[in-house]
């Protein structure tokens, strides 16, 4: 298959990219924080082969930066191949500390100090008291957690494949 550039070509390129986007949503959806374990493993085994070539690059040409990063990526892809389960833990725990943390900054932004009407410093403290509730929720329920984020992850991925499917037929009339 010939790929073209020009009106008739970009179409096709956006349908077919739009139905990769929603296959690979409903797999992430379907299979949750499974797919997140892959992701990580094939992570690890991209970063494993990265930090190889970059440590090959530093020994042959003396670089030790390139040695260091290498050595580094290297132990890491290999780190994330043997333990996704435990990397999959330490990004649902990041990503709860993280929510707690934007959720206080959403609290603090509705101090009297800021020019904010009343409604949206009663919806900034909302949406601040829920992120934290949130975080909270994730760190004590990381495989739930997991499960919504890869979830919701799907469903973004899909709806931008329906997108792009709409934008393809867009183009092609």
């Amino acid at each position: 298959m010939e790929i073209t550039v020009g009106k008739s070509g970009t179409w096709m390129n956006t349908m077919i990219l739009g139905v990769i986007l929603v296959i690979l949503g409903v797999l992430l959806v379907a299979l949750k924080a499974e797919a997140l374990r892959w992701i990580l493993i094939i992570a690890g085994v991209l970063l494993l082969i990265s930090g190889a070539i970059s440590l090959y690059g530093g020994l042959k040409s003396g670089l030790k930066t390139d040695v260091a990063i290498g050595a580094v990526a290297a132990v890491l892809g290999i780190l994330l191949i043997i333990f996704p389960n435990f990397f999959e833990d330490v990004l649902m725990i990041l990503l709860a500390v993280l929510l707690i943390v934007l959720g206080i900054m959403s609290l603090a932004n509705v101090a009297p100090s800021f020019s904010l009407d009343n409604n949206g410093k009663i919806l900034t403290a909302i949406v601040g008291v829920i992120m934290i509730v949130m975080g909270v929720y994730a760190i004590l329920n990381r495989q739930d957690t997991a499960d919504l984020v890869m979830i919701i992850i799907g469903v973004l991925v899909a709806v931008s494949g329906v997108l792009k499917l709409v934008e393809g037929y867009r183009a092609k009339q």
